[in-house]
Parts: C-alpha cells; structure tokens; sequence
C-alpha cells in the first residue's frame, strides 16, 4: 500500500512539473512570443568574413561564417578551405540544387 501511494505522489508531481506554460501570460494577461528569426531579405548587400567550404551537392560552395551559412553564386576563382571578406548581394528565393545555405550572388571575394 506505502509503495502504492508513493507511485501516486511521484505521478503526480511528474505531472504538475511537466505542465508549465511555454509562453505564459503577460500581465495584460496576452500570451507573449519572441520575434522571429531575422530572415535575409532579397537582394540585400551584406559583407561577411568566413571559410569556403564544398557544399554536400557536387559544384556548390558555402561560405561558413559564425552565424550563417552563405550559398555562393557566382563566384569568382576561392579555393576550399581558406578565409576570405565577401561582399554580395542576397537572394534568398533562388532556386538551386545545393539546398544549403543562403544564395548570395558574390560582387567580390578578397582572400584574408
């Protein structure tokens, strides 16, 4: 009977710690959110330092940066493996067949 009634206790707490709300009300009592993720908006010009990486698919390469993965497109002559400062303009509704990374049509790439 003990045995049984703590299995019951342990539930129960088991359950009230797993019902928290994820969002819980504000004091306006409206549900509160976070923002969303910034999303690259198209044909905005960034400049960004990374590595130059192959991307999974064969002929795509990726710029690897802290928070981003860059899809490079038309880029000039980078070797795999070395930093460089790109500068580009972003075209996140590209088609193509890497399926990595943000598209970014490259307008130059200096070798750091």
């Amino acid at each position: 009977m003990r045995a049984a009634v703590t299995l019951i206790v342990a539930a129960f707490a088991l359950v009230g710690a797993c019902g928290g709300e994820a969002n819980p009300p504000s004091e306006s009592g409206e549900l509160t959110t976070s923002p969303p993720p910034a999303s690259p908006s198209e044909g905005e010009e960034v400049l960004v330092r990374g590595i130059v990486q192959t991307g999974v698919e064969p002929g795509c390469l990726l710029l690897i940066t802290p928070g981003r993965e860059y899809l490079l497109l038309d880029a000039p002559q980078v070797e795999v493996g070395k930093r460089y400062l790109v500068r580009g303009k972003l075209r996140p509704g590209a088609a193509t067949t890497c399926m990595q990374g943000t598209p970014m049509t490259v307008l130059r790439a200096d070798p750091l």
